[in-house]
């Protein structure tokens, strides 16, 4: 007996490579989201783990 044929599965388009937001759209996207705060905190974050992770015995 023959399989009932299936309904084409729906899937979004396939995107080219290198066909993404540019990193000027990505920057104002992160500034109105964010804030000037999204893009400053982490690098302040970053350079605050930097100077505790010395004061950690056995990691410093």
């Amino acid at each position: 007996m023959p399989s009932p044929s299936r309904a084409p599965v729906n899937r979004p388009p396939q995107k080219r490579p290198g066909s993404g937001p540019s990193a000027h759209d990505l920057l104002r996207r992160t500034l109105a989201v964010y804030g000037l705060g999204g893009l400053i905190l982490p690098f302040v974050g970053i350079k605050l783990i930097d100077l505790l992770v010395p004061a950690i015995p056995g990691l410093g």
